[in-house]
């Protein structure tokens, strides 16, 4: 695949996850629960499909960084 559509799916993951992780921090309970729940869905969806749009060192690059999205700093 084109490396503008990993660059966009990427970018638009990131995007939608750093915003659910946000809005967990503004919840408790359950409702924060379900907002990190999506965040993560998002996450191992990206990292299914990713994994074969590029090469193994952009994709680990980038699977850390959206990993480092999905901890709640206090």
């Amino acid at each position: 695949m084109a490396s503008g559509t990993y660059e966009h799916v990427t970018g638009h993951v990131s995007e939608q996850m750093a915003y659910f992780m946000g809005d967990a921090q503004r919840h408790t309970g359950m409702e924060a629960l379900i907002r990190r729940e999506r965040a993560y869905g998002l996450y191992m969806g990206w990292r299914a499909l990713a994994v074969e749009m590029v090469d193994a060192e952009a994709f680990a690059r980038d699977d850390k960084r959206l990993e480092t999205l999905l901890i709640i700093n206090p």
